[in-house]
């Protein structure tokens, strides 16, 4: 948690973190309905990406690291219209980097939404990313 005493250091160090959670969640969630439309399903992005949102909000079926990511993003947003830009941004990268079958585990989507956002050095990406791994 960011607290008003920090270093702007770790107060870099803790927004990039939970930035790279919060690409990761969204990584997963769409790789997830990407696999159910593979087996031949219809998944309306929209209606999904509303659905995400509303849990965000009310904090179900969400899990703590990603509630926490989406705090954050509210508390460096100033308002909910650029709160969603945000949400709508990630989610525009994460489906375009979709569409590239050679993207299958979770740690190359985190790498290549790390490349279309970067938030930080790749030292400090892998420091995040490695405890990921399947």
């Amino acid at each position: 948690m960011l607290l008003a005493d920090d270093s702007a250091d770790r107060q870099r160090t803790l927004r990039r973190h939970l930035m790279v959670r919060l690409a990761g969640q969204v990584a997963e969630m769409a790789f997830t309905i990407q696999q159910f439309r593979a087996t031949g399903h219809q998944v309306h992005w929209s209606r999904w990406r509303l659905r995400w949102i509303r849990n965000l909000f009310l904090r179900s079926e969400v899990d703590t690291d990603f509630t926490y990511a989406a705090l954050f993003a509210w508390g460096i947003c100033r308002d909910a219209s650029e709160l969603r830009r945000t949400f709508d941004q990630l989610w525009r990268d994460t489906e375009g980097l979709l569409r590239r079958p050679a993207y299958w585990s979770q740690i190359e989507l985190l790498s290549a939404a790390l490349s279309v956002r970067p938030v930080m050095t790749g030292e400090e990406a892998f420091a995040v990313i490695r405890p990921l791994a399947p």
